[in-house]
């Protein structure tokens, strides 16, 4: 199964650095140094240096965020993680083509994104709010 190993692998690095460092300090040091780790060393000059780095944490914010304010250690939580970082990846490339069956695609995807994450707070916008009949009856 080797696509659930990014989302093992998720919750495994959120898991390590939710229970062994409470540091603010030492956890901006982890990001900064895991945003380093990911340019790896495909780049020719300073700018393209720089310019895989700043991709590198915008990917890791991303996935930080994700995990901080989506996933909350549940499964499809993770998921949901995984599947955007990937498509923030690709769907820029698809919007960019020439051909215009592939920034439909990409539309598409943007709306089946915008989708998965609208269904879960609808979801908790209409649980929340109190419904008709139980504010009629007093309850």
């Amino acid at each position: 199964m080797p696509s659930a190993k990014p989302s093992a692998l998720v919750a495994a690095v959120a898991a390590f650095v939710a229970a062994c460092i409470p540091q603010r300090w030492l956890r901006a040091l982890l990001f900064i140094g895991g945003a380093l780790a990911l340019v790896g060393g495909g780049w020719g000059n300073a700018a393209d240096y720089v310019q895989q780095f700043s991709v590198a944490l915008v990917l890791l914010a991303v996935i930080v965020l994700g995990v901080r304010y989506v996933m909350k250690f549940n499964l499809l939580g993770c998921f949901l993680v995984i599947f955007t970082s990937t498509a923030l990846g690709a769907l820029p490339e698809l919007l960019g083509q020439d051909v215009m069956f592939y920034r439909t695609n990409a539309y598409a995807g943007l709306a089946v994104l915008l989708a998965l994450f609208a269904w879960p707070l609808l979801a908790w916008i209409s649980s929340s709010s109190p419904s008709p009949s139980s504010a009629a009856s007093g309850v």
